[in-house]
C-alpha cells in the first residue's frame, strides 16, 4: 500500500547495519570486505613502505570512519581491521 518493502533484520541503511539484539562480528563483515578488496586491488603493484603507510593513513583508515562514528563495533572487529592494515604494511599477501 505504501510502496515500502518489508525486510528482516539485520538491514544495512546508509552503510550502517541496523540490528536487534547484540552486536556480532558478522554485522561488520561488509566493512572488512571493503578494506580487503581495496588492498587486493593494490597487491600486484610494487609499493615502497612509505607508499604503503600513506595508503593506510589516507585511504584505508578513511573507509570505516562513518561506521565507527555511528556504531561502536566489537573489539574483535577493530582488531581485525588493524591486523589487515599491519599485514598490508609488512607485505603479506593473504587477506
Amino acid at each position: 500500500m505504501t510502496g515500502f518493502s518489508s525486510k528482516e533484520f539485520p538491514v544495512t541503511y546508509l552503510g550502517c547495519p541496523l540490528y536487534v539484539g547484540r552486536k556480532t562480528k558478522g554485522l561488520f563483515t561488509g566493512i572488512l570486505d571493503k578494506v580487503s578488496s581495496r588492498i587486493n586491488s593494490w597487491q600486484g603493484k610494487w609499493l615502497s613502505s612509505g607508499a604503503r603507510i600513506v595508503l593506510i593513513k589516507h585511504v584505508l583508515a578513511s573507509i570505516p570512519i562513518h561506521l565507527l562514528a555511528v556504531l561502536e563495533p566489537p573489539k574483535g572487529v577493530v582488531a581485525e581491521i588493524e591486523r589487515i592494515f599491519a599485514r598490508f604494511l609488512w607485505g603479506e599477501s593473504e587477506f
